[in-house]
């Protein structure tokens, strides 16, 4: 009555994992992520054009005209920062998944060529490089983010240069 699975029947029960797997990976793993991004960050965008997230001082609406340029221009930097967010993110996280699913629905293999390993070796650094990339996006974006930034360099580098000759007088 009940059929024994053979060696192949194995492999092909395997195989439909894999894919499964792969799929829900890259759903969890780059769509649905992709999808909460541009949802929240295109809802805050659209406060903040409407006027409902002030980068001034007051509600929006009434803020003081002599602001108004500065505000528009902080407004326009905001945008592009958010806009470089997602792109690098989508570039960053896209082949990788990508090659994940293309392995599991037996597309790519690096096996043959030794060029699609290291393909896969960069797309996978370049992924897992994306969580560095954010705070020199804030960086370049923000003009109070660098200097504070740079500031926290020179006081650590200026306690480390004092931190070396106290050492050396010791």
């Amino acid at each position: 009555m009940g059929k024994s699975l053979d060696k192949n029947d194995t492999i092909s029960a395997t195989d439909i994992k894999e894919k499964y797997f792969q799929t829900v990976i890259f759903s969890t793993s780059l769509l649905t992520p992709l999808v909460a991004i541009l949802a929240l960050y295109i809802n805050m965008l659209i406060r903040l054009w409407r006027g409902s997230a002030a980068l001034g001082q007051g509600p929006g609406p009434l803020r003081d005209a002599r602001n108004s340029g500065k505000n528009q221009e902080n407004k326009k930097r905001v945008t592009r920062m958010i806009v470089a967010v997602i792109i690098v993110f989508t570039v960053c996280w896209t082949p990788f998944q990508i090659v994940l699913v293309l392995k599991a629905f037996g597309l790519y293999d690096d096996h043959k060529y030794e060029s699609l390993v290291i393909f896969e070796i960069i797309m996978r650094c370049l992924a897992y490089g994306n969580s560095c990339l954010n705070p020199l996006l804030y960086a370049f974006f923000s003009p109070n983010f660098r200097s504070a930034f740079i500031q926290a360099l020179s006081k650590s580098s200026l306690r480390d240069v004092r931190d070396r000759n106290s050492r050396k007088k010791s």
